[in-house]
């Protein structure tokens, strides 16, 4: 059947306000970064004037670099380059389609209508043939593409740390830029620097095709990388003009300056051809005072961002402005230590592109098992879904019962895992509930979680791989997003340190002592 005849389609509506915190009156406002990440949505007091969704809908961006992307089980109002599928008939499980309409991102993409910004085409997404097999088996592809797709994300979630490790590197060797514990001489940014280049003040002309000259823009940078990706090509000549100052060279810093992304830093990569864009600058570090490695995660320092955006103030486009930013006074630390920190760096840089080269192939394999999942040459006929969940069945770890609970502490006796004595109460009813015959899956606990997934039940350190498993076996439909962010949430707060294993080349966890 095709999907007109499966869903209605409604677009979404801006909300009057936004507000980055819940409260009691408001719900999810899924954007762009929503649909990516659950945990990016703003909150807005709900009213009938907007367009809300369900866990039965399917989310489609419709406006912009990534209509096409499509999302499913969220609950919200959406906004207005968002549009909602809602379905029309009951024998269409939401994972399913959603999944399916995930294989379909790119032939959406090309036939999206718009020269600057896309759109997408209408008449071709409502035309698109989705296969229906009967419920049970839309259930098992379904099941089966959410388990590959958790591996591809624990890959694509060892990415992510490596710039939180480099960070934690970056502070433990030289303290936080903000209060300077270890007392190093200050001076100005500028005296760091052998050269600031600003933007040229003016819109790039872009080419429709590769050009392998790429006009690097705002949204290029993310966790401190270059992601060339979605980046905008320019011809040769366009390129020579925007270089006229200077032509970035390899580590340099680009910096982004202006706008919602204002102050994020990446390094160019090797080989690459780029420019500045709109709302971007470069700094390129003096010869034996500073290295690009310290500058590039001094730039990305949470506390040195804060006091980017203070210098700034509020507004709808803040700006820093480049006078301010040669004058900001910064610590330097010794070169010697900077270049040992610059030598960690390039090694984290060379395990990273190995996990990337690793994640090409996952996201090649996951292709190639969507579209055998679609063109029915599965065979998914074992697979036992629980009825209750509707995925594959969780059994759970069984646990050496000791007096004092199922679990010896780990923990080391740090007192940020060590649950008070009303918590603990509920922490032992919890564990009856996973132990014998009629043992079942917890309701997800944070509580359960920190003081006995993190401190008890796994032994430091722990990979995040590790941490994913545990949850899985104790959890009934635990949330991918929730468990990431609650380890980014212990790590920023002191509560776990991470660090690289060389031998296992991944990132593992540890309570910090």
């Amino acid at each position: 059947m095709i999907l007109d005849d499966l869903y209605n389609i409604s677009k979404g509506k801006k909300p009057p306000e936004l507000s980055t915190h819940p409260s009691d009156n408001s719900i999810p406002f899924i954007q762009i970064n929503g649909i990516r990440d659950a945990s990016q949505n703003s909150f807005c007091l709900h009213s009938p004037d907007l367009v809300t969704c369900n866990v039965d809908d399917l989310l489609i961006v419709w406006d912009g670099a990534y209509c096409g992307l499509v999302g499913f089980g969220l609950q919200g109002a959406i906004g207005s380059t968002i549009a909602r599928l809602r379905p029309k008939r009951k024998n269409v499980f939401p994972a399913f389609a959603g999944r399916f309409l995930q294989s379909k991102f790119a032939e959406i993409q090309e036939n999206s209508t718009g020269a600057a910004i896309p759109h997408i085409n209408g008449r071709h997404l409502r035309n698109i043939e989705i296969p229906l097999p009967s419920m049970g088996e839309q259930r098992r592809i379904a099941a089966v593409l959410d388990k590959a797709d958790t591996l591809r994300r624990q890959r694509q979630e060892s990415l992510q740390l490596t710039e939180k490790l480099l960070q934690s590197v970056f502070l433990d060797m030289f303290g936080d830029p903000a209060t300077n514990p270890r007392e190093w001489e200050t001076v100005p940014l500028e005296e760091l620097c052998e050269r600031i280049v600003d933007c040229p003040h003016s819109t790039p002309i872009y080419s429709e095709q590769p050009t392998g000259y790429y006009c690097v823009r705002s949204s290029d940078v993310q966790n401190g990388k270059l992601d060339l990706r979605s980046t905008r090509h320019v011809s040769e000549s366009v390129y020579q003009d925007r270089i006229a100052r200077h032509e970035p060279k390899k580590g340099e810093v680009i910096y982004t300056r202006e706008g919602g992304r204002l102050g994020y830093a990446a390094q160019v990569p090797t080989d690459t051809k780029v420019c500045l864009g709109q709302r971007m600058m470069l700094f390129s570090a003096k010869d034996n005072i500073a290295t690009n490695a310290f500058l590039a995660s001094l730039l990305n320092a949470d506390s040195f961002r804060r006091r980017i955006l203070n210098l700034v103030g509020g507004g709808a486009a803040p700006r820093v402005n480049i006078k301010d930013l040669r004058a900001i006074s910064v610590y330097a630390p010794p070169f010697n230590l900077q270049e040992r920190y610059e030598s960690f760096a390039a090694k984290l840089n060379d395990e990273e592109e190995a996990i990337q080269q690793s994640q090409r192939i996952i996201n090649f394999l996951f292709s190639s098992l969507q579209q055998k999942a679609f063109r029915g040459e599965l065979d998914l006929s074992r697979l036992q879904l629980a009825p209750e969940a509707e995925s594959p069945a969780v059994t759970p770890v069984q646990q050496p019962i000791v007096v004092e609970g199922r679990f010896a502490i780990t923990g080391g006796g740090i007192k940020s895992f060590i649950a008070p004595a009303d918590i603990e109460r509920q922490l032992l009813a919890m564990e009856k509930k996973l132990e014998g015959d009629k043992a079942e899956p917890l309701p997800w606990s944070e509580d359960f979680f920190k003081y006995r997934t993190l401190s008890q039940i796994l032994q430091p350190p722990y990979s995040f791989a590790s941490i994913w498993s545990a949850v899985e076996q104790d959890f009934a439909e635990p949330e991918y997003e929730t468990v990431k962010n609650k380890v980014f949430e212990y790590v920023a707060a002191g509560v776990l340190k991470q660090e690289f294993n060389e031998e296992q080349r991944e990132i593992l966890f540890k309570p910090r002592t």
